[in-house]
């Protein structure tokens, strides 16, 4: 039986707002330091280990579960797909084509995180009559094993690549692929796919009470408006190191 009954479980789940606002936040730190680096090449100990770059993935990993989750609460995936793919080719435009062409080269993206956001929407929008026929559970599990063993795969099979261009969406880039920020459909898509899984449970009120009652304004706030805080961050940070940290 539901911990929460149906009225309550119409409500917003604020914690949701709140762990994707903690994650936004995490990779805005980030890309500070990636920009910082790469422009004015400061370094400082602790960004540049891999604890860091663990916690790096970490925080993606949570922000696309959580993404997958509200696919359970938005009325329309393949709407919020377009919306965020499109976002992540404007983002494609200015760091591919307006940045190189005012002199400032090797911040082109071409298939960054918020690419993958927005085609995971599309695709699992796409396999949603699908998806909702099989239990949550197993495949929750399978998506998070086959999420695991990818990585591992990469570890020991590093540098995968395909002479063809599509199949760079699927982690098998060509040789002369670059992109400084590149997340593929695989294997995180399977992330995606979990989250969505696992918010079948929130949504039919399994998990424990304080998770419905939780909420912290701050967080919620970057949360709810992480598409556009994404899109203006990096701008920001830019004008900032132009700004505190001059050149020469």
């Amino acid at each position: 039986m539901p911990l929460f009954q149906k009225k309550d479980l119409s409500r917003r789940v604020r914690i949701l707002d709140a762990i994707r606002g903690a994650a936004v936040i995490a990779m805005i730190v980030h890309h500070a330091y990636v920009l910082l680096n790469f422009t004015r090449g400061v370094t400082f100990g602790f960004f540049s280990s891999g604890l860091f770059y663990a916690l790096q993935m970490f925080f993606v990993s949570v922000f696309l579960l959580v993404s997958g989750v509200c696919t359970n609460y938005g009325r329309n995936v393949l709407k919020r797909g377009v919306i965020v793919f499109g976002a992540a080719l404007l983002i494609t435009l200015v760091t591919a084509v307006l940045l190189p062409a005012v002199g400032i080269e090797g911040l082109e993206i071409y298939f960054g995180i918020l690419h993958m956001f927005g085609l995971s929407m599309l695709l699992y929008g796409l396999l949603r009559p699908a998806f909702d026929k099989c239990p949550a559970a197993p495949v929750a599990v399978l998506c998070c094993l086959l999420f695991a063993g990818w990585l591992v795969w990469m570890h020991f099979v590093p540098n995968m690549e395909s002479p063809l261009g599509m199949m760079t969406l699927f982690g098998f880039p060509g040789k002369r692929f670059y992109s400084a920020d590149y997340y593929p459909l695989l294997p995180y898509f399977f992330l995606f796919v979990c989250g969505a899984m696992i918010g079948r449970w929130i949504k039919a009120g399994k998990f424990p009470k304080w998770f419905y009652e939780f909420h912290f304004a701050p967080l919620e706030f970057v949360g709810r408006h992480s598409l556009l805080i994404y899109l203006i961050h990096q701008p920001i940070i830019f004008a900032l190191i132009m700004l505190f940290f001059p050149k020469g």
